[in-house]
């Protein structure tokens, strides 16, 4: 019911320790494993203003600070146990970092060699888990580069962030909750118990054998998974982007749940198989008093379909469309959680359960900048790593729809993800053409070559959830 979905949250009592989120549990003993990886570092560029004083983004920078309590907020084992701690505002020392340094290292200094020498693994015992700098370009042109710990903050966050940022002196009203509330309530025994009710629904979707995906890969799996990424970009074309939209229409579907169809297909397709597991990052935010608090909510949701070969398109889009429906009753669930109910094999080579993920950006209704992964300032700093095999965010700006793919480049080639990208504009066109179509009919045509793979081809900045 809706009164059991939105419980009240309430401002924790006042102390020095607070438990973390599941999220953050998860991360903080992830990033243990090796201290020294940036895997869990989330970072930007974002253009701004020729005459910008480093002084007065300094200054925003605290405000923001002080005004986000995640922002202050560090990890500590006590007793055994990971707790977090918030400083108060007096204590945090926060300085912009100096540019010369960020730029005295090799002559080529391209956006992706400034970020690599920016981007650095953090102590998250030591607040503010945050770095920002200011760079002059070629052209004399400032870009703000950020950079934040994944314990402390996800995709929306960076969001609020940026925008909180952008409206300089503009006053904004002060926050009811934060982060170490939320915290708080998740771990308190009735928002835990109605947790585990929604796992039975998972466990059932998961009963019965899980299957592995089997996509050919370029270069052998290593024994130890890795998380080295790289990216390529796509832009659907008028007739491609309307043919999206139309599908959704037609099958009383939105844009994402579409995605999520042809993505299921292209594996199906791809592998021989007809029971396929995607990931889903869900923002975890559905009470209202979260929209606009700085944080880690985001939870990894799965989706499984059965693309069989006797089924019409309409037929699969409405099974696929119903199981959204479903995982968003039961989002609370943490895939972290299912993951030690579930009977699945570990393998240190890849994720458990999930190789594959889909991430949907609605970007039509929002003014302004125009895409979190700031593909629009005309840089091409690339992703350096992935936590899964491949993942596939669409990015929907209304008349245009954009697709963005970030790989394991330890286990495909460019060319391959290019490849991939036609089978999936090669969908859309013949569903286009005939949408009652059985899913054994639809055909991608191998012989694709790189030259004709991907139109309109731009590469921009890389975003992982």
């Amino acid at each position: 019911s809706a009164e059991e979905k939105y419980t009240a949250i309430r401002q924790a009592e006042k102390k020095e320790y607070y438990p973390l989120s599941i999220a953050q549990q998860r991360i903080f003993l992830s990033q243990q494993l090796d201290l020294v990886s940036t895997l869990y570092n989330i970072h930007d560029v974002v253009p701004l203003e020729r005459d910008i004083r480093k002084e007065k983004l300094e200054d925003a920078f605290k405000k923001i600070i002080a005004r986000h309590e995640a922002l202050r907020t560090s990890f500590h084992i006590i007793d055994g146990k990971v707790v977090q701690r918030v400083s108060e505002v007096e204590k945090i020392d926060f300085d912009m970092e100096n540019e010369e340094e960020i730029l005295s290292g090799p002559r080529t200094n391209t956006m992706e060699k400034i970020m690599e020498r920016f981007v650095r693994p953090f102590d998250l015992g030591r607040a503010p888990l945050i770095r920002a700098a200011l760079v002059k370009t070629a052209d004399q042109s400032c870009v703000l580069l950020y950079d934040l710990h994944h314990t402390i903050t996800d995709l929306t966050s960076g969001n609020i962030l940026i925008a909180e940022f952008m409206s300089g002196d503009q006053e904004t009203p002060p926050l009811k909750l934060h982060y170490k509330d939320f915290s708080e309530w998740q771990n308190r025994k009735e928002q835990r118990e109605r947790i585990r009710r929604q796992e039975e629904y998972w466990l059932k979707l998961f009963s019965g054998g899980i299957p592995t995906l089997d996509l050919p890969l370029d270069f052998e799996r290593p024994p130890e998974q890795s998380f080295q990424g790289d990216g390529v970009a796509a832009v659907l074309n008028e007739s491609e982007s309307r043919a999206l939209k139309e599908l959704a229409r037609q099958g009383d579907a939105t844009v994402h749940m579409v995605s999520l169809a042809l993505l299921s297909i292209l594996l199906s397709k791809l592998t021989g198989q007809e029971d396929i597991i995607i990931g889903v990052p869900n923002e975890g935010r559905r009470h209202a008093d979260l929209e606009r608090i700085i944080g880690v909510f985001i939870n990894t949701q799965l989706t499984r379909s059965f693309p069989q070969r006797q089924k019409s398109w309409p037929e699969f889009l409405g099974e696929v469309k119903q199981q959204v429906l479903e995982a968003f009753e039961n989002q609370d669930c943490q895939f972290e959680e299912l993951l030690d109910k579930i009977s699945v094999k570990r393998d240190i080579g890849r994720n458990s359960l999930v190789d594959v993920a889909l991430n949907y950006l609605n970007q039509s209704r929002k003014a302004g900048r125009k895409s979190p992964g700031g593909e629009d300032n005309g840089y091409e700093f690339k992703k350096g790593t992935t936590t899964f095999d491949l993942v596939l965010t669409v990015i929907d700006y209304g008349e245009q729809i954009r697709l963005y793919v970030i790989y394991n480049s330890r286990l495909y080639r460019e060319e391959t993800i290019r490849r991939y990208i036609a089978y999936i504009k090669e969908i859309i066109k013949t569903l286009d053409q005939k949408p009652g179509i059985r899913l054994k009919e639809i055909v991608i045509t191998h012989e694709l070559v790189e030259g004709k793979a991907v139109s309109n081809e731009e590469d921009y900045t890389g975003f992982d959830f």
